[in-house]
């Protein structure tokens, strides 16, 4: 006796009718993947012939605005950026799109953070100031990490800053400025213990810093924006190797900038000003640029490009910088 088989016949026809179905699934896949993974980018316009030029705006003009944008810093292609009224760090790549937003935890239930500044310390882990509970956590950029906060700088040894305003990272070490002792507090890295007090006894003494940064020699630039003054000192011994020649009308941000500069953000004038390590100008990005309320800045070389945020309009302008004219 001969058994008919259950399966179906499979013809030479049917048989390629189930490729390009396959295929065809796999290409709507493939199209999804890349849909989601650009959402909320932007096309970012490339170099003219001026030294600065706008490049864009994210999010962009369609999409909901951020919630209090403040401190921005980068690490390889990512940009952090606090978004202080969230409560939240959102993590995005240069053109616009969203990676992931890592929830700052507050310190008691039903209050919410207010993250105001952050540093980089690896692609695993940030330094964020929060305001709310007047801490530096030190974050694991895991969204969905079981335990987001790896250690507060200071708790381990009761160091914690008593009114923290400005955080940076070099070298293994974060500076955190203190606004009750008007000093730099210089912590490890690696678990948040005291190393050393540094800006203590300078005069005049510090007031109220907003921005912190440091170059590749060691040198640490603090604006003080109470005074109008960046300010330089030794980022081990904390002597005062120098002032800006410039006064500036509320210096909020300072970081590194292209060909060894520095990038100055003054949020009442609207303005991002670019010098060189002496404190001389060499160009700036104005009102004009679209600026409402400057907070911080970024340079990412890679692309030459600097990422500013603003408060007011909730978003990020880039520009594209190029400080020679070759």
């Amino acid at each position: 006796m001969r058994f008919r088989s259950a399966l179906p016949e499979v013809t030479p026809r049917t048989l390629g009718l189930w490729l390009l179905a396959i295929v065809g699934v796999g290409a709507i896949f493939t199209a999804l993947l890349v849909v989601l993974a650009g959402r909320g980018s932007v096309d970012l316009a490339p170099p003219t012939s001026e030294l600065i030029s706008f490049a864009g705006v994210f999010p962009a003009e369609d999409e909901d605005a951020l919630s209090g944008p403040l401190g921005i810093a980068a690490y390889g292609n990512q940009l952090y950026v606090a978004e202080a009224d969230a409560g939240t760090v959102r993590v995005f790549r240069p053109n616009g799109a969203l990676v992931a937003d890592i929830l700052v935890p507050a310190q008691q239930a039903g209050s919410t953070a207010y993250p105001s500044d952050l540093a980089v310390i690896d692609r695993g882990c940030i330094a964020v100031v929060e305001n709310t509970s007047q801490r530096v956590l030190v974050l694991d950029t895991d969204p969905d990490a079981e335990q987001p906060v790896l250690f507060v700088v200071g708790e381990c040894d009761s160091t914690s800053p008593g009114h923290p305003t400005a955080v940076a990272y070099a070298q293994g070490e974060l500076f955190v400025y203190d606004g009750v002792s008007h000093s730099i507090w210089v912590y490890s890295a690696e678990d948040g213990s005291l190393v050393r007090e540094i800006g203590a006894n300078l005069k005049p003494a510090l007031t109220f810093v907003g921005g912190l940064t440091l170059d590749d020699a060691g040198r640490l630039y603090v604006a003080d924006t109470v005074s109008g003054r960046v300010i330089a000192l030794d980022g081990v011994s904390g002597k005062q190797l120098g002032v800006l020649p410039q006064t500036f009308s509320l210096p909020k941000g300072v970081s590194a900038g292209p060909d060894e500069t520095l990038m100055i953000v003054d949020t009442f004038a609207c303005m991002v000003t670019i010098a060189d390590r002496a404190g001389d100008t060499l160009d700036s990005i104005g009102e004009e640029s679209g600026l409402v309320d400057p907070r911080d800045a970024v340079w990412i070389s890679s692309d030459e490009r600097v990422y500013v945020t603003d408060a007011s309009i909730g978003r990020i302008l880039v520009f594209n910088v190029r400080l020679s004219d070759d």
